[in-house]
This record gives C-alpha cells, sequence and structure tokens, in this order.
C-alpha cells in the first residue's frame, strides 16, 4: 500500500568527499607498522560486511507495520531497495502491513520519517536512499546530515528507524548494493526492521 507523496520534488546532487589533509610532521612516524594480526583483523571485518544477517523469526502473530521512506533520486537503485525490502519484509512477517512514501531526494527522508515517528502506529521506519559521490564534498555534508536526524528521530520518539541511505562512491557499488542478491542492502534493511521491531516489542510488552 503506498502512502501519498509528502514533499515537492527538489534538487538533489552528486556529491564527494573533501581530500585528506596531509598528516603533521612527524606523525607518520610515531605510528607503528600494522601487525600481521591487525591486518587479519581488518580482511576479516572487510568479508564479514558482505555477509547479510540472518532471516529473523517473528511470532506468527506479530502482526506488525512498517513504513518505507524511499528516495525517488537514483530512482533505478532505489526502487529496486524498497522492492526488496518489500518482499523481504512480507518473506519475515506475511501477517506484516508495510506502507510507501516517496521522498524527492535523500535530504527530504528525514522529515517524513518524522511525520510518521509522530503518528506511533509502525513499529519500524525504513529509510532507503541512494547518495552518489561527486566532485564536491557536497554528498558526505547531507549523508552527514541525514545519519544524525534519523538517529535522533528513533530516540526521541522510542521509534526503531533502520538507515539505509547509502553514500556510495560510484554506480558499481550501487549496482551491488541494490540490483545484486549478495550485498542486497534492501533485504538488509528489511531483516533489521524486522528483529529490532520484535526487540522493541519484547521490551516494552515486558
Amino acid at each position: 500500500m503506498r502512502g501519498k507523496p509528502t514533499c515537492a520534488r527538489t534538487a538533489a546532487a552528486r556529491e564527494d568527499r573533501p581530500s585528506e589533509q596531509p598528516a603533521p610532521d612527524g606523525f607518520q612516524a610515531s605510528i607503528a607498522p600494522r601487525s600481521c594480526l591487525a591486518r587479519r583483523f581488518c580482511q576479516n571485518a572487510t568479508l564479514m560486511s558482505k555477509a547479510l544477517p540472518a532471516r529473523p523469526r517473528v511470532p506468527a502473530k506479530a502482526k506488525s507495520a512498517f513504513a518505507l521512506v524511499v528516495s525517488r533520486y537514483n530512482s533505478e537503485y532505489t526502487s529496486a531497495l524498497e522492492q526488496n525490502a518489500h518482499e523481504e519484509l512480507l518473506a519475515i512477517d506475511p501477517n506484516a502491513t508495510v506502507e510507501v512514501f516517496d521522498a524527492p531526494g535523500s535530504f527530504e527522508i528525514p522529515l517524513i520519517v518524522k511525520l510518521l515517528a509522530e503518528r506511533r502506529q509502525y513499529h519500524a521506519i525504513l529509510a532507503l536512499g541512494i547518495i552518489l559521490k561527486g566532485e564536491t564534498a557536497h554528498a558526505d555534508l547531507i549523508a552527514a546530515s541525514i545519519t544524525n536526524s534519523l538517529q535522533q528521530i528513533a530516540l526521541s520518539h522510542g521509534v526503531p528507524v533502520i538507515h539505509e541511505v547509502l553514500l556510495l562512491n560510484n554506480e558499481d557499488q550501487a549496482r551491488a548494493r541494490c540490483l545484486e542478491p549478495e550485498l542486497n542492502r534492501g533485504r538488509e534493511a528489511a531483516r533489521a526492521a524486522a528483529a529490532v521491531a520484535h526487540a522493541v516489542r519484547e521490551i516494552i510488552t515486558g
């Protein structure tokens, strides 16, 4: 079931990360070479980050309600995130209700999430968007603002908010995370939403 678009369309930008500043004189010399153990840890962390979380088990009588807030900028990828998240939520909880709300771009997602959180009728809200880096630092600023805003909404309203607004370097990364099964972040978001919704419900109901 699709909710009505909430905002007028605004321009969204492709952005990039500002270049790193050189380290102060002598700073590099004070850092010990990375050990073999540290290298193995970093390699393992990289491998683990590619694995989707296991599909959670929820009670048959859960009947959870979820809202998807989806940016329509870079729609080839965000529509795939939406579809995969929607299908996965229903695979986990066939009795769930899922509503979809459009945002013109990723920057507008937090406002819509806030308005939905204030309704207090959803067990979790999923924020889905793609930000592709360009030639300025604008993307990093947008991504940081979205991250902070979504966290504050979740904490202020006591409603789980799944942050799946992805800041990516290029379209190859977007295809891997939105269109391919191995790193699919739509499925990942759905599993996280179902799991945290169940956990919060158990805490509240005792």
